[in-house]
């Protein structure tokens, strides 16, 4: 069935996204496994915490998001062996599964990989008799205890060593709850949820001489249905699929995907616009959507020669190539998210627009973010092409985007705002 898309909710406005400072623009975002909590990251280390509720302004209900919490996750620190600052802002989020009334989650900057738990906390104190004078055998009674304070309480419960050599990228749980995976530019580690004294890494593509590097990892997740399977993308535009039962060293093991065609349209654009921006397992298992510079492709685990699908995105962009060298913006990384079916994509551009793709064709439809509460929207067919206007923004971009896992409800962040829509 085809969904109808609406603006909801706005958090943030016009004047303050003009205006906004380095440090509070979104880094990470990401929903928990029931969709009812939304975390996000920014670039000053503060992990943001949002919950779920249904509205009933209209027939139809929706979700509507309001802030619970927040936590200094991250600060900035110094290296002293490399003599470098380490950045506080946070470059991912990873939900796991809740316990009783206990969320957990997994928050990490460059170097350092940290475990939250969030859980309610009631303060309680016992009543004080008004007057003691006229108390007597008959009167008296055990105090009573009276609810002072009551809410979300945030403790620290791991600080995982830092054995990242290079700037963290990616953190993905594992299907059974007690492993994940975290990527940097060079290497993969495996780590065990209860153990903080070490790690084992999976997967090192760092050269031996340095000067020879030509290839770096943009991105890992790991499987939603087995345990042993992971998935990561590369800067060559190769992505591998990995199963630990195999090997436990997977450098050189692996399911290669590869698109021959990008190899045969070569130019000077090609190996830059090609690197894997970011990638997702379906539901099933059976699927892998990747996300490009220009494109969003659909593979099938069993055909690794060629996607199944390409859906370009928005072809126009071509044309502002040069440009986008020239300013760096063409080395921007977009995430991709699924819906809850795996039937949609949603993926962020530039000029404070997004695309929400089928998955299993060609439908690409193209989505404008305001402060108007208005839904703007149009179909991007195949091939489709137009002039580029001059107003066309380039430092207005959509990087981070999120599905919620319950409900047709996304998320979009741009700079320091956030966009709700619902699907009916």
């Amino acid at each position: 069935n085809k969904l109808e898309w609406k603006f909801t909710q706005v958090f943030g406005d016009k004047v303050t996204a003009e205006k906004v400072s380095e440090e509070d623009v979104i880094n990470a975002m990401s929903f928990d496994t029931t969709g009812k909590y939304l975390a996000l990251g920014d670039r000053a280390g503060r992990l943001i915490v949002f919950q779920r509720t249904l509205s009933k302004k209209s027939k139809k209900n929706f979700s509507e998001f309001n802030y619970v919490t927040e936590i200094q996750s991250h600060y900035r620190d110094f290296d002293y062996l490399k003599s470098v600052d380490i950045d506080e802002k946070i470059n991912a989020i990873e939900w796991l599964a809740p316990q009783n009334d206990n969320m957990f989650i997994l928050t990490t900057n460059d170097k350092t990989i940290k475990l939250w738990k969030i859980g309610n906390k009631t303060v309680k104190r016992s009543e004080k008799f008004i007057n003691r004078k006229y108390l007597n055998e008959q009167s008296l009674a055990m105090p009573k205890l009276k609810v002072l304070d009551q809410g979300l309480c945030p403790t620290i419960k791991r600080t995982y060593p830092n054995l990242h050599q290079y700037h963290i990228n990616s953190l993905s749980i594992f299907q059974d709850g007690q492993n994940f995976v975290s990527a940097d530019d060079l290497g993969i580690y495996l780590w065990d949820l209860e153990s903080t004294k070490s790690s084992y890494l999976v997967v090192d593509i760092k050269p031996e001489k340095i000067d020879e590097l030509n290839e770096v990892i943009t991105t890992c997740t790991a499987s939603p249905l087995v345990d042993n399977h992971f998935v990561y993308g590369t800067s060559k535009a190769c992505i591998k699929l990995v199963d630990l039962r195999e090997n436990a060293n997977c450098t050189t093991k692996g399911v290669r995907f590869d698109d021959g065609s990008m190899k045969q349209q070569k130019n000077f654009f090609t190996d830059i616009v090609s690197s894997i921006s970011d990638v997702k397992f379906t539901m099933d298992g059976r699927h892998i959507v990747s996300r490009d510079f220009l494109s969003v492709k659909t593979w099938d685990i069993k055909m690794p020669k060629t996607p199944l699908l390409t859906t370009m995105l928005y072809e126009p962009l071509k044309t502002k190539l040069c440009d986008l060298y020239e300013n760096d913006c063409i080395f921007d990384k977009f995430d991709i998210s699924l819906s809850p079916d795996s039937q949609y994509c949603v993926t962020g551009l530039f000029d404070n627009k997004f695309h929400i793709t089928e998955v299993a064709n060609h439908s690409n439809n193209q989505f404008e973010l305001n402060f108007k509460r208005k839904t703007l929207s149009r179909p991007i067919s195949k091939n489709f092409y137009e002039q580029i206007p001059s107003s066309f923004d380039l430092s207005k971009k959509v990087l981070k985007t999120a599905w919620n896992p319950a409900s047709n409800c996304i998320v979009i962040a741009s700079l320091n705002c956030l966009f709700f829509y619902n699907g009916f």
